[in-house]
């Protein structure tokens, strides 16, 4: 079956032809651009907000996750709000593909699995996949899971899930053995996480032996 996760809209290729330095201006804020230095880092589709994504097991579960909030292109970076209720300030421009999702079956304000791939004000791109079923704890005294960094020069494999093929894939693997508390009723005891640069995320196991995979 296809996976769900990104059969949705290509992107315009933001990718630009030309100058590798994407820094420009708009209205005199500084703005820092996906360039073609960029290409093979980037996602090549994107999930809408409302799309479903789909994981199933080898026992024919299911999770499915909604998308709460996609983005794909500029976004301003801010300076933080008064106390007050007050706004913050426009500091510069940047280009990023974000995608937060929730589980459908659980709904949470919150994200609770994120993808994010941004330019920085050095000109750098950076990339991190956050998961609330993660078994690494942010630290010794909380249960909360670690955000991940994506290395984009990690050395990546190949999957085939479905008779598709993923030739750009990174694995993360936990170092820990053990579920780290619970989310919702749900145990923190995902321990690795397979991250395809073209499509995102694609699949994921557990501690206790799925392996869970985009239908």
């Amino acid at each position: 079956m296809k996976n769900l996760f990104f059969k949705i809209v290509p992107i315009l290729l933001l990718l630009f032809v030309g100058c590798s330095d994407r820094q420009s201006e708009i209205e005199g804020y500084e703005y820092f651009q996906f360039n073609e230095l960029d290409t093979d880092q980037l996602l090549v589709k994107v999930p809408e907000t409302n799309d479903i994504v789909v994981f199933k097991n080898q026992n024919e579960e299911i999770i499915s996750l909604r998308v709460q909030m996609s983005k794909n292109g500029r976004e301003g970076a801010y300076t933080r709000g008064t106390f007050s209720g007050g706004g913050g300030y426009l500091l510069y421009h940047f280009d990023t593909q974000r995608v937060e999702m929730e589980f459908v079956a659980v709904p949470d304000p919150f994200a609770t699995f994120v993808i994010d791939i941004s330019k920085t004000r050095t000109n750098s791109l950076v990339g991190s996949i956050y998961f609330e079923l993660w078994n690494k704890p942010l630290d010794e005294s909380s249960n909360l899971p670690e955000r991940i960094n994506i290395d984009f020069e990690a050395i990546t494999s190949k999957m085939v899930i479905n008779v598709k093929e993923y030739s750009d894939v990174l694995t993360f693997n936990s170092p820990k053995n053990e579920i780290a508390g619970s989310w919702f009723g749900l145990d923190r005891n995902v321990n690795v996480i397979y991250y395809d640069k073209k499509y995102g995320f694609i699949g994921f196991d557990d501690l206790d032996g799925n392996t869970w995979r985009g239908d």
